[in-house]
Order: structure tokens, then C-alpha cells, then sequence
């Protein structure tokens, strides 16, 4: 997985004069005070990594990420946490896309992408012609130019989604799905890559579109972010997606629809209330199929931002 923004998250482009690269500085950006923690917690060997990064400029934007990655010996499931503060004295815009990428053996002739999508639009002329066989997987092509297209989601009524690779002819049947929070990242996007030398399926949860730029930021659902920390402004918020690999018996018959995609899949339940002004407060408790309790604080979410890791 490849973290995108967080003042930009898709092709390279020019702002105000200002050049971007191509998906952002997020991963650029080395972590600092990382740490491991692991240990035995009621019969289970649990594992944590954590860090923090900062993307910051002189009279400029001050983002503050804390990451946390964890998972349990023998889980199938890997949970990804971010919480991102905007330490600046104003508003920061944010863009913010989890660009998830699948490739062989799970990705091989065959394969189905999984996807509650209501409609499904090629983001070009040049994905056009694909968007009926979206979901459909084939063999290398030598000279395949790259398809992206643009899911429009519908969401569980706990407020996540849930998109998968399948492969009904690996190990009699092998799934991995990437499990989010679709109101924090409206966007689903799908990068399709079938060629010689680089055979990859990208999805991508986001809160933006790969081509635009800040300017999608200050008019679309990541339009900036107040200025301020934790418990004060309310200007941090939190992200959570989790990553399973999944047996044949796990896939529903490769049936997607609006529950999830998986009868064996994680399960999340969600409540929220209205908070401080412009914050949406969020209490979850989720447990994984396999076993693994995972619990989170209470934690105040920005509304209208977005953020990048």
C-alpha cells in the first residue's frame, strides 16, 4: 500500500504556480518515533507498529500523521489507523487516497474485482472502451495502456464498504479486500495495469479524484481543514481501513452487494452523534471474524478534511 497526499494525491500537476508530483509527498516522507509493540492478551499474540510523519513548510501547511498498523500472529486481517492533525495557524486543504496494489499470484487470468458500486465511469477516452469488463481479469498484454475508473460506492449501513481481488483458482479459492470507512473516503478508485513488466491492480479508497488538483480540494469533499489540535479546534480526525486475505469459503459466491462482500468478512459497528461544530464524533468497536477484538477510543473526526498517510 502506497499513501497519497495529503495536499495532493493524483497526477502530477501545477497549483497557483506550484508543481506536484505524482501522488503527493505522503510517502516520501520518512517516520519518525517509530516503535513495535507485541504481546500476549487474552490467549492472543497481538502486534502493533506505530510512527508519526509531518509535512510541513515555512508559511505554509503543517500536517501532523500518526499511523498505527495492527494485526494478531496467525490473523488474516491487518488494520490501518491514521489520525491526522493540522498544526497550522489556518485552514489546510487535504487530499487523501490509499492507493492498495495486487498483483500476482492473486492477480492472474481470471481474477474478478468485487466492487458494491453502483455505477462504475472510466476516468478517460482511453478507459472507456474497458468499462464494461471493469471487473474481469485477464493475462499480461503487452502493450496495455493503463484503465482507471471511478466507482461510485454504496456504502453498508454501518457507513463502510468493502472492495476485493478474487481468485477462484488460487489455493481452490483466495480473496484479499480492502475494508473502509466510505464517509471519510467517499472515492473508490480502480487502476487497472495488465501489461507486460507491470501487472497490478490498484484499489484505492480516497477522498478525491486522481486528476485533480488543490483546487478539488478546496471545492469537493476534501475542502480544508480549520486550524488547531486535538481537543481543542477539533482539527484532527481519524481513518481506519482494514486488509483481509480470505478462503474460498469466505467469498459469498463473489456476490458484492450493499452488507459487504464477504458472508465470513469483517464486521465493524459504528454509532455517532453530532460533536463540537464541524466534528462528526465516532465510537467503534470492531471485531474480526478470526477472532480479534479491537477497540477505539472516542475520537473527534473533521468533517470536512481529509487526510493523507
Amino acid at each position: 500500500m502506497v499513501t497519497c497526499g495529503y495536499l495532493t494525491a493524483g497526477v502530477p500537476s501545477v497549483d497557483e504556480g506550484q508543481e506536484w508530483g505524482q501522488h503527493g509527498r505522503a510517502s516520501y516522507i520518512p517516520a519518525e518515533d517509530a516503535s513495535v509493540e507485541q504481546g500476549w492478551e487474552e490467549g492472543i499474540h497481538r502486534i502493533t507498529v506505530r510512527g508519526r510523519m509531518r509535512e510541513a513548510a515555512v508559511f505554509g501547511e503543517f500536517l501532523v500523521v500518526r499511523r498505527t498498523i495492527s494485526t494478531a500472529l496467525g490473523s488474516r486481517s491487518i488494520r490501518i489507523e491514521d489520525e491526522i492533525e493540522n498544526a497550522a495557524s489556518q485552514p489546510t486543504p487535504l487530499m487523501l487516497l490509499y492507493h492498495v496494489n495486487l498483483g500476482f499470484p492473486l492477480l492472474d487470468d481470471g481474477g474478478e474485482v468485487l466492487s458494491p458500486a453502483r455505477t462504475v465511469r472510466p476516468r478517460d477516452a482511453a478507459a472507456a472502451p474497458g468499462v464494461s469488463a471493469y471487473m474481469k481479469v485477464h493475462g499480461p498484454v503487452r502493450g496495455y495502456a493503463e484503465q482507471v475508473f471511478y466507482h461510485d460506492i454504496e456504502p453498508g449501513p454501518d457507513g463502510t464498504a468493502e472492495v476485493a481481488l478474487l481468485n477462484r483458482r488460487l489455493r481452490g479459492g483466495l480473496a484479499l479486500s480492502v475494508r473502509y470507512d466510505a464517509k471519510a473516503l467517499p472515492r473508490l478508485i480502480q487502476w487497472k495495469m495488465l501489461g507486460e513488466g507491470t501487472y497490478v491492480m490498484g484499489l484505492e479508497p480516497a477522498n478525491c479524484l486522481v486528476e485533480a488538483g488543490l483546487r478539488s480540494a478546496r471545492g469537493g469533499p476534501c475542502r480544508c481543514w480549520p486550524q488547531g489540535r486535538p481537543g481543542a479546534s477539533g482539527s484532527s480526525c481519524r481513518w481506519r481501513q482494514g486488509m483481509s486475505c480470505l478462503p474460498s469459503r469466505a467469498a459469498s459466491n463473489g456476490r458484492a452487494d450493499s452488507q459487504g462482500l464477504f458472508a465470513h468478512r469483517t464486521r465493524c459497528m459504528m454509532t455517532s452523534a453530532g460533536g463540537l461544530r464541524r466534528l462528526l464524533v465516532i465510537r467503534a468497536a470492531i471485531r474480526t471474524t478470526d477472532g480479534m477484538p479491537s477497540r477505539c477510543k472516542l475520537v473527534h473526526v473533521a468533517a470536512p478534511r481529509t487526510p493523507n498517510v
